[in-house]
């Protein structure tokens, strides 16, 4: 078959294949649930911990966020044991240290709850399986030196629950001397950057502000390419390059629909429905659809 006979099937298919349907959350009595009723129900945010800890225990995890104390073992176990109910009760089983390298990509390595406490009585070894996530594994994690051989360490910054049962710890990736290896610190260190800079500011132009902290806040606007799966087995560079190589540009530019307020096809909407349905349940607003071209 030529390749002009594969591109054509191929487009003939993902014109008339069968679509994906999306099912919303609905409520008990089968109506569909509001966005904002499902809106970062997957995350574990500061609501959900203060219900899940004791108020002592809580207030100490504020000053520490805070920057006014350091955080200690029994916080943190208590955290750890809070965030470990929550997901395992939603059906997670393992967890994973999630983060972006330089590199471009992102990396992850999947770790079960499930552990086994061996106990040795007269009549031989006992085995008890038990389900288990301490402090020291929440806040702290050293890959596999075979991974990262220059013993490089990540830290724990908050958690998400994926759709594939996988309890998500978001985290920086640093080296043992501080230095960034990731794409997250510097955002960080940006952030506070900023925010050290602004406070001077508001209490030069205010003397009687007494401002001690501002809160930043970021709008953003994702764009992205929608290539066909059949499409993208055909071109070898874009598979190996991540861009084209190899083509010519199309028959028509704007000249009909495709232009910023054009009709959006309908496998598009198929995709970007079922990606907004998980953006929201990860606490991220989708709040415009439209063409960029």
């Amino acid at each position: 078959m030529s390749a002009y006979e594969l591109r054509k099937n191929a487009l003939v298919k993902a014109a008339t294949g069968e679509k994906r349907e999306i099912e919303y959350p609905r409520k008990a009595d089968g109506s569909p649930k509001y966005p904002s009723e499902i809106y970062g129900e997957n995350v574990f945010t500061l609501k959900t911990m203060a219900k899940a800890l004791p108020k002592p225990i809580f207030s100490s995890f504020l000053k520490q966020r805070r920057g006014r104390q350091n955080l200690d073992k029994t916080t943190a176990d208590s955290i750890a044991h809070a965030v470990r109910v929550w997901a395992m009760d939603r059906g997670a089983t393992h967890y994973t240290h999630w983060f972006q390298p330089q590199t471009g990509a992102t990396a992850e390595k999947h770790d079960a709850f499930l552990s086994l406490l061996s106990s040795f009585t007269p009549g031989g070894e006992e085995v008890t399986p038990i389900d288990q996530f301490s402090g020291s594994q929440l806040l702290q994690s050293e890959p596999d030196a075979s991974s990262f051989p220059s013993h490089r360490m990540h830290t724990t910054f908050e958690c998400e629950l994926s759709s594939m049962s996988i309890l998500y710890i978001l985290l920086v990736f640093i080296s043992y001397n501080g230095d960034a290896l990731d794409k997250k610190t510097g955002l960080l260190q940006s952030n506070e950057v900023l925010l050290c800079t602004v406070v001077e500011l508001v209490n030069l132009l205010e003397l009687d502000a007494h401002v001690e902290h501002v809160y930043t806040t970021l709008g953003t606007e994702q764009e992205f390419f929608l290539v066909d799966c059949m499409m993208y087995a055909l071109q070898p560079d874009l598979k190996i390059m991540g861009c084209m190589l190899v083509g010519q540009l199309p028959p028509w530019h704007q000249q009909l629909e495709d232009h910023y307020f054009g009709h959006i096809p309908s496998c598009m909407m198929y995709m970007i429905s079922e990606l907004e349905l998980e953006c929201l349940c990860l606490g991220i607003p989708i709040k415009t659809h439209h063409n960029e071209v």
